[in-house]
C-alpha cells in the first residue's frame, strides 16, 4: 500500500529526529538556569551588600542548602560574611 504525502513526510520527520542529539537535554538546560540564577543572585547580592564591611549570613551546617554554598563562593564580598549559627553570636 504506498504511503501518502502525509506519511512519508512524517516517516522522514521522525527518521531525522532520531539521527540528531539533543541539542537541550533536561540536565545541561537545568545546569545553564541555574548558573544563570546563580550569577544574578550573585550580582543582587553583592550589589545590594557592597556598603557593608561585615555581613552576617546563618549557617547551619545540618541543612545549608546548594545554593548558599554556591552564593558565598562566587561573591566578591566573601572576606566580609562572618557565617553564624545561633543569633546570639550577633548580639
Amino acid at each position: 500500500m504506498p504511503q501518502t504525502d502525509m506519511e512519508k513526510l512524517q516517516s522522514g520527520v521522525a527518521d531525522f529526529l532520531s539521527k540528531v542529539p539533543s541539542i537541550h537535554p533536561p540536565e545541561r538546560c537545568h545546569f545553564e538556569l541555574s548558573g544563570f540564577l546563580d550569577k544574578k543572585l550573585v550580582g543582587d547580592f553583592d550589589s545590594k551588600l557592597a556598603g557593608y564591611t561585615e555581613i552576617c549570613f546563618y549557617y547551619n551546617p545540618g541543612r545549608f542548602h546548594a545554593l548558599y554554598r554556591r552564593l558565598l563562593e562566587q561573591t566578591h564580598l566573601g572576606d566580609r560574611v562572618v557565617r553564624i549559627t545561633h543569633l546570639w553570636n550577633i548580639v
